[in-house]
């Protein structure tokens, strides 16, 4: 069979930091793409606003010449909200040009409120884009639901996030760490899960600690620990990744992410691939991978006192961690696999590029019972 080439368009997976960029490079060094073949075309990076603007009209360019010289059949575009949107509007507007199918995979916590903000002709505009792409990938049927409701003409599919999960439960219960990964601020719920554990200190078992392990807002955040008087049992880490990670999360007892607004959190995904037990709350996509009492614990959001409690029950109970840890790590592992998710994202690819076909309805229905992983 003729290799297919996949153009894979976002921001750089090795410099940028988030969620979006953890499924990007876990998409790249993925092994099993059958007769795909996924080359990466970074349109933004970090650093000041020149060299932003440098790095998406360097990578235009390098865009016009692949496109001349046929070397994508397929434009596969990682896309969060504000400059992101109108960075792949201009890329998908190219692909067009030269007849080249478009899939648009959505990452972004703040789409919504995003376009809801927009003038009438900015709306229509990205309305437009999101009608014209062969596919929209929602990273959950919670937000493909909330995706159809502002653009119902649009093609989609539900695609979860997936992680690299281990061959076997690693999880002995850690060593009383209390974890939470993510960029640091009242989005996230940090200072939600920083009174809390303020609010019970006095209660947690001998040894617990907070681990606060993200940039963002660190002043803020070293402030509020101070407040509540944590600050002998806090550490802040800052962003982790690699091996540091890898450590940490072998020393980590239970995850909390108690988030404002959300998508499907890698972190999430990723601490239940360790056997972590989680506490996050119930929305957007969340409550999709966490079951409340089998799997994990969700609480509302704000809600600290409910937060608290649970934090005391799994940090106090190390039967019920392990028990949590058991059906976390078989969740990730039946659902999340990057086996599951790219088998998906391989037949939607396929589907893309069968002329007439666009994206049809209905590829994939990964939680529904009775369907083909």
């Amino acid at each position: 069979m003729k290799e297919k080439r996949v153009l894979v368009v976002g921001s750089d997976p090795y410099s940028v930091r988030g969620g979006m960029v953890s499924v990007i490079k876990n998409h790249l060094e993925y092994r099993d793409w059958e007769e795909f073949h996924l080359e990466l075309l970074i349109t933004h990076t970090e650093g000041s606003k020149r060299k932003k603007i440098f790095c998406f009209l360097k990578s235009y360019i390098r865009l016009v010449y692949i496109l001349l010289s046929g070397r994508a059949d397929l434009l596969h575009l990682h896309v969060s909200e504000r400059g992101s949107v109108y960075r792949k509007a201009a890329v998908t507007g190219l692909a067009r040009l030269f007849k080249r199918p478009v899939i648009l995979h959505h990452h972004g916590a703040e789409f919504f409120d995003f376009y809801i903000s927009l003038a009438e002709r900015k709306k229509r505009r990205v309305r437009r884009l999101m009608e014209q792409v062969n596919c929209n990938i929602l990273l959950s049927h919670t937000a493909e639901k909330n995706f159809k409701r502002f653009f119902p003409n649009a093609r989609t599919e539900a695609v979860a996030n997936a992680v690299c999960v281990p061959a076997q439960n690693p999880y002995r219960g850690g060593d009383g760490c209390i974890v939470t990964l993510g960029r640091l601020g009242e989005r996230k719920g940090t200072y939600d899960l920083i009174r809390a554990v303020g609010r019970v200190r006095e209660l947690l078992p001998e040894g617990t600690s907070l681990w606060l392990c993200g940039d963002g807002e660190i002043q803020e955040a070293d402030r509020a620990v101070k407040d509540c008087k944590i600050d002998d049992i806090t550490g802040h880490v800052g962003w982790v990744s690699g091996e540091e990670k890898s450590k940490l999360l072998r020393r980590a007892s239970i995850h909390v992410l108690p988030s404002r607004r959300e998508v499907l959190p890698m972190s999430i995904l990723e601490t239940m691939a360790e056997g972590i037990p989680n506490i996050s709350t119930s929305v957007a996509s969340i409550p999709e991978v966490i079951q409340h009492g089998v799997n994990g614990y969700l609480i509302k959001p704000g809600d600290e006192q409910a937060l608290s409690e649970y934090i005391c029950r799994l940090c106090g109970d190390p039967q019920l961690r392990m028990e949590m840890s058991r059906r976390a790590y078989e969740t990730v592992k039946k659902d999340f696999s990057m086996e599951a998710c790219c088998s998906r994202i391989k037949r939607i690819y396929r589907s893309c590029l069968t002329p007439n076909n666009g994206c049809s309805e209905g590829i994939n229905k990964y939680q529904k019972k009775g369907k083909t992983k």
